[in-house]
């Protein structure tokens, strides 16, 4: 996976058959999600990102559906449009993600 090769040639590589390659992959794949810092330690970085909200997939949505062209009500950065996210990593490479319901000083240490 490191390398970018396929399933087929990893799993020849690892001598283990495409299925074994294909659980472990997803297994592999999960394990950073698990794996959130309890603490952080020495120099930490911390930033703070914007994702756009999004309801796809789900059957009732909480605001009006958007169509492609459409114009904007809010210039900027409307609360309606974007989900505010709190990513924290020290030098060790651990790393914390949370969600910031609002942005203000003492809200991310509600999170933490």
């Amino acid at each position: 996976m490191i390398n970018g090769k396929l399933l087929r040639a990893s799993a020849t590589d690892c001598d283990i058959s495409l299925k074994t390659s294909f659980r472990w992959r997803h297994r592999f794949l999960l394990l950073p999600a698990t794996m959130w810092a309890i603490l952080l330690v020495g120099i930490v970085e911390a930033n703070e990102t914007l994702f756009v909200y999004s309801e796809k997939g789900n059957c009732i949505l909480e605001r009006k559906p958007r169509k492609r062209g459409m114009k904007v009500k809010k210039r900027g950065c409307a609360k309606e449009y974007w989900v505010s996210v709190l990513i924290v990593i020290d030098r060790g490479k651990y790393t914390y993600e949370a969600i910031i319901p609002s942005v203000s000083t003492e809200s991310p240490n509600k999170e933490l």
